[in-house]
């Protein structure tokens, strides 16, 4: 590439770090009319285009729809199905399959004018006959795309249709005018890849991206993932073998350079549907840019969120924590008090199960139980998001419908720069495209950082019109007064009219848990923990909440609450007591064993040596969690060796 033109991108790059985007846009207007190299072209153009909301043309037909402020809640995939086809070129509104924990946080951020649920009897649900109707479904939609004449979409959706995120990706597909490329899956998730299956893969979606034309010289395109298609792959480079996020390496020509940025769907079927009607119908307006990086110094101080704070104030409410004052204390209090947080960039580090704070910090300290965007720069923090006590595990599961992490150890400047970040997403472009590197910079090659939901999600530059609310076929009114007879839907009516109800119906949920959905199990737990209920929580059998991790971490961490409060009191048969139901759960190891060891000190300590050892051997002899095991272990082999000396 000739030396001159490489400077003059690089000196623009670089003015738009250190937050002088005119001098980028003057300069890139400058190299316009030069004949470039293809790949600076690429470059300078995607980088004028991102400053300029140039994207924003591609998504007209998405952001020109008006919205019907009215849910729709659907009892399962046939009924989707039938339901999407109420969206026309004029309106749409959300859709849902209706659950306990997922359904209520979207009602709560969407403040719709109407809930109402879907009356029709849908079709018969064999698998082989909804793959079927979904194929057919998606066969008339991609016919749209053959005009001559139409602009290029802006991405293109691909669809494993044997999952349950099928109908996830077709709500995109739909919602922002995309082809569909189905491509079946007979891998899972969490397999670590091999290179040459990554290639394969990579070469089936880019020649689809070629079919669909959406291959442009100095334009990306999203490519959305709707299926549990590997997350990582491995790579030896030089002496070291690196797990290497799939989604970077996809929608890439074989020399690299990056032609379509990759998002993908999650969960089952309730979870990867609200992640795609939080992308289409919910707008961040309320921001925490919560900043661990002014404490450190050095390079960090590249990635302080001053400048992201003050480029996005005049478009969002925002609450900026940095410094000394970014500790967990201060996180919690900011996500779980106060305005709700439907935006959150974090600067911390760590690894997937803990954050290096000023105090360490965790991921329940994470928002839960509401709809947000999280945009985190922090090492390992998608590493394994399938474990729910993870930072991208905790955030997904919790409310989260975009999310931006690291699959492994990525580096400092792996992330882009907050400053030259912040002006792309004022602009309008996709935070998914914002958030990864232009060609010419280091770590602009495949490496480590994946997008969670729709890489088309952006910021609106205008709220979305909101129509009057007109009769949806096939659906019904939520009716205050009469609730159905069957429990979870009685418990749904409730928070989705914010009755008072909802607190006696969850108790009943939790006693017939055995029989309760994850979400509605999950919903009905929370509840009674936001309400401080901790002596009723405590108590409830680990065996009943297995099902829900948010389930049992409210149960466990009642108990801890509990047991701590006991020792405080100096009530060593009360912290026994509760000592025993941790045990019991078993859920985290590190605070188990400091309750282990309070208790040990309550107990008398050395004194009580005798009564301790009973103790342990009649909880050694119970089925219990591998982390309580490990504890009693190492408290046995501590007594011991104290023993021995």
């Amino acid at each position: 590439m000739p030396p001159d033109q490489v400077r003059d991108l690089r000196s623009a790059i670089s003015d738009l770090e250190q937050n002088r985007p005119d001098r980028t846009l003057a300069a890139l207007e400058r190299l316009a009319p030069q004949p470039l190299h293809p790949f600076i072209g690429h470059t300078a153009a995607l980088l004028h285009g991102q400053l300029t909301g140039a994207f924003q043309q591609r998504r007209k037909f998405y952001l020109n729809r008006s919205v019907m402020p009215v849910v729709v809640l659907v009892p399962d995939e046939a009924a989707l199905l039938e339901a999407l086809e109420g969206w026309n070129d004029q309106f749409f509104y959300p859709i849902l399959i209706e659950d306990g924990w997922f359904t209520p946080i979207f009602v709560r951020s969407f403040q719709p004018r109407a809930v109402v649920r879907w009356a029709k009897t849908p079709s018969e649900q064999k698998p082989q006959t909804l793959r079927k109707a979904l194929e057919q479904r998606i066969a008339r939609h991609n016919r749209s795309f053959n005009t001559p004449t139409a602009p290029p979409p802006p991405g293109l959706v691909v669809i494993d249709p044997d999952d349950p995120q099928r109908m996830a990706g077709l709500a995109l597909a739909l919602g922002h005018g995309q082809p569909i490329h189905l491509l079946p899956n007979n891998q899972r998730v969490t397999t670590m890849t091999k290179p040459g299956q990554a290639e394969k893969m990579n070469a089936d979606l880019f020649e689809a991206l070629n079919k669909a034309g959406l291959l442009k010289p100095g334009q990306w395109c999203g490519l959305t993932l709707a299926g549990e298609y590997p997350l990582r792959y491995s790579s030896k480079q030089g002496e070291k073998t690196h797990r290497m996020a799939m989604d970077d390496r996809l929608g890439r020509t074989p020399n690299g350079l990056r032609m379509a940025v990759t998002g993908r769907l999650w969960g089952d079927a309730p979870q990867s549907v609200y992640m795609a009607m939080g992308s289409l119908f919910l707008n961040p307006h309320r921001a925490l840019l919560f900043d661990d990086y002014p404490n450190r110094g050095g390079t960090f101080m590249s990635y302080r969120l001053d400048h992201a704070v003050a480029t996005l104030s005049d478009r969002l409410t925002i609450q900026h924590i940095s410094g000394k004052d970014a500790s967990p204390l201060m996180l919690r209090k900011a996500a779980r008090t106060g305005a709700p947080i439907d935006l959150l960039w974090m600067n911390t580090s760590g690894n997937a199960r803990d954050m290096a704070l000023r105090g360490k910090g965790f991921p329940s300290d994470l928002p839960c139980d509401r709809a947000y965007a999280f945009y985190l720069i922090h090492s390992y923090s998608a590493a394994a998001p399938w474990s729910k006590n993870t930072m991208a595990g905790w955030a997904l599961s919790g409310g989260a419908y975009w999310m931006f992490g690291s699959v492994h150890e990525p580096y400092l400047h792996a992330f882009v720069m907050p400053t030259g970040m912040a002006h792309k997403i004022k602009a309008g472009t996709p935070i998914a495209f914002a958030a990864r590197h232009l060609l010419g910079h280091p770590m602009s090659r495949p490496w480590k950082l994946a997008a969670f939901g729709d890489p088309l999600f952006a910021l609106r530059t205008t709220p979305a019109a909101r129509q009057p609310v007109q009769s949806i076929a096939y659906t019904q009114a939520i009716d205050e007064e009469n609730t159905a007879d069957a429990l979870p839907i009685a418990f749904h009516d409730a928070l989705l009219n914010h009755r008072d109800s909802a607190l006696p119906l969850a108790r009943q949920i939790l006693q017939s848990a055995n029989h309760a959905a994850p979400g509605d199990l999950a919903r009905a737990v929370w509840l009674l923990y936001r309400d401080e209920q901790y002596q009723e929580l405590a108590v409830i059998p680990p065996l009943r909440v297995k099902s829900s991790y948010l389930a049992r971490w409210c149960v466990w961490k009642s108990g801890l609450i509990l047991f701590n409060k006991s020792a405080e009191a100096g009530s060593e048969q009360a912290a026994r007591l509760m000592l025993q139901r941790l045990l019991e759960q078993g859920l985290d190891q590190r605070p188990l064993q400091a309750c282990m060891d309070r208790w040990m000190e309550l107990a008398g300590g050395a004194k009580a040596k005798d009564q301790i050892l009973a103790f342990i051997k009649r909880q050694s002899r119970k089925e219990l969690p591998g982390a309580s095991k490990k504890v009693l272990e190492s408290t046995l082999k501590t007594l011991e060796a104290a023993d021995s000396k």
